[in-house]
């Protein structure tokens, strides 16, 4: 039932997506969109690895504000952007011994890694090339897809459809693996993966609103979604 009252059919197979099997509230253009879109999935990151951000225990005392002798830097969420990561705020000597929760160590030191905010309106994830440490407002994802490149992987994630369906779905700002695990995505050609691929690196160069809506576009026209469609997407994530 929807805000007015009228009774709304959601398909099946949108229901039965989410292991929580959650009833949503959309309107009819939304579903309408979800099944467009569920329709091109064909991949998942079911097999990718997973890592939690570390947890300290003590955030005040083994965080430092500046760098120093046998210190590195450990990225926040808040450094998260789409496609980069900004300079840290944070160095750390880094003693997994001493913290209260760490993942294994070559989740951190993997590259390249995508990293990802934990909680945010709009999923936000980025690039992370250096084996750097993040902390446990961020999170790791080593994907293991080989239909997708890294980077063509990347501009999927951070685009606005999938933020869209993340939103309708999903309906909480808590970015979790479980839900994460349950997108589908698409099959592309090579030339579209090489398109995507171009736009990311060069939005990891310079990440502008100019080449992130470049590539919002280039996504919108690969599930052939037109103006209305598109309208509906961008109400929804302004709301």
């Amino acid at each position: 039932m929807n805000e007015s009252g009228e009774i709304r059919e959601i398909p099946l197979s949108i229901f039965q997506l989410t292991e929580q099997k959650t009833i949503f509230s959309a309107t009819e253009p939304e579903v309408e969109i979800i099944c467009k879109i569920l329709s091109k999935g064909e991949i998942s990151l079911a097999d990718s690895k997973w890592a939690l951000g570390v947890v300290t225990g003590n955030n005040k005392k083994h965080l430092k504000t500046k760098p120093g002798l046998g210190l590195e830097p450990i990225y926040t969420g808040k450094e998260i952007q789409p496609f980069c990561i900004d300079k840290p705020r944070y160095f750390v000597h880094y003693d997994r011994t001493v913290f209260q929760q760490t993942a294994p160590d070559e989740y951190y030191r993997t590259t390249p890694k995508i990293v990802y905010r934990f909680i945010s309106n709009h999923l936000v994830f980025a690039a992370e090339r250096n084996g750097a440490l993040v902390l446990n407002s961020a999170n790791i994802l080593i994907p293991n897809v080989p239909e997708l490149s890294f980077e063509a992987l990347l501009a999927l994630l951070n685009s606005k459809v999938y933020s869209f369906i993340y939103r309708v779905l999903f309906g909480q700002i808590k970015v979790l693996r479980s839900n994460l695990s349950q997108l589908k995505l698409p099959s592309i050609n090579p030339q579209q993966d090489d398109e995507l691929k171009s736009l990311v690196l060069a939005a990891e160069a310079n990440s502008t609103e100019e080449i992130k809506e470049e590539i919002n576009r280039a996504i919108f026209k690969l599930y052939g979604l037109d103006d209305e469609e598109i309208a509906v997407i961008r109400k929804r994530l302004e709301a």
